[in-house]
């Protein structure tokens, strides 16, 4: 008798946690956070950023640790709330990679480039991003340490394909090349 009160609960339990699984809402991104709301939550977060773009109804937020390197991803959900997603690597303290490059391919075909280098932080003048439906994005090197760069007319097929950083002679300091 006790297994068989066993075998109903399992039963029982089974079907309950599987429809209320069934029963969660996926909250969309319907819009983009004000510029208050973006800052509350990096402040909340404790988010330093090195580079923030829009990217459609969303901001797009890179940052950097001693140990870690990610993004985020912050948007208004569908009940108008700010929610994100967040993407991350670790390494360790102290063995940054010279030059961080990470991306995004399809109709939303992004590049982030970090310079960690000291020396080809300093020579840079620019940052070349190739993607493969041929389009070019240049940004000019600024004073900060993190970019973002977009592919401006990127399609579902758009990906990354090759990023420069590049001094004022056009030679260049780092380059990467997706295989």
């Amino acid at each position: 008798m006790k297994r068989f009160r066993f075998v109903i609960f399992s039963v029982f339990l089974t079907i309950c946690l599987s429809g209320c699984s069934a029963a969660k809402v996926t909250q969309l991104n319907t819009g983009m956070p004000s510029q208050a709301q973006l800052n509350a939550y990096l402040e909340q977060n404790n988010i330093r950023p090195l580079d923030i773009a829009t990217l459609q109804n969303s901001y797009l937020v890179i940052y950097q640790t001693d140990y870690e390197v990610g993004t985020y991803g912050i948007y208004l959900d569908s009940n108008g709330k700010i929610n994100s997603w967040h993407t991350s690597s670790q390494f360790t303290p102290g063995h940054a990679a010279p030059v961080h490059v990470s991306y995004s391919a399809g109709d939303k075909a992004y590049a982030i480039v970090i310079i960690n280098d000291e020396k080809v932080r300093n020579a840079a003048k620019k940052i070349v991003v190739q993607f493969s439906n041929g389009q070019t994005e240049t940004a000019a090197k600024a004073d900060k340490i993190g970019y973002i760069i977009q592919a401006v007319t990127p399609d579902k097929d758009t990906k990354f394909k090759s990023v420069s950083v590049v001094d004022a002679n056009g030679a260049n300091l780092y380059e990467m090349t997706d295989q």
